[in-house]
């Protein structure tokens, strides 16, 4: 079995944190429209508190929800076993989520540039050699076969 982990690999495992470090960017793109709300309830002389409160919870909830969706997205680990492999995001570690292995045959890997594109389980995966300190050992792994524990017949 090869494991392969990328930098975004949690090397701590507090959801929290990690969860807060990746919406606090989306946290400040809404609290901007909130803001903007704020403003043009001011000039119409409505009321703002509610709204304000209100488009507050709304605001960070929906950060949180963007950055589950990005943890899901990043790519923090893949394994090799056998004839088979599993890519594994930030999110599954995170919460334990458990992944079933895919054929190799079926990846059809291509290579462009600092970029792997790869099939797994009817999703076209991207690796970026930035993201992958053994970029290329990933790459090599898609083709080598694994040895036969029985012996070749004659």
């Amino acid at each position: 079995m090869k494991s392969f982990k990328s930098h975004h690999y949690p090397e701590s495992r507090q959801k929290f944190i990690i969860l807060q470090e990746n919406a606090i960017y989306y946290y400040g793109i809404f609290m901007i429209f909130v803001l903007l709300g704020l403003v043009l309830r001011m000039f119409g002389g409505e009321s703002v508190l509610m709204f304000g409160v209100l488009g507050t919870f709304i605001a960070m909830g929906a950060g949180n929800l963007a950055a589950m969706v990005k943890l899901k997205k990043t790519y923090a680990e893949i394994f090799f076993i056998g004839e088979h492999f599993s890519i594994i995001s930030t999110y599954d570690i995170l919460f334990n989520e458990k992944k079933k292995a895919f054929p190799l045959r079926y990846a059809s890997p291509t290579r462009s540039g600092d970029e792997v594109h790869f099939t797994f389980n009817d999703q076209i995966i991207i690796l970026k050699k930035r993201d992958w300190e053994k970029f290329d050992e990933i790459w090599t792994s898609f083709f080598e076969l694994p040895e036969s524990p029985y012996p070749p017949q004659a």
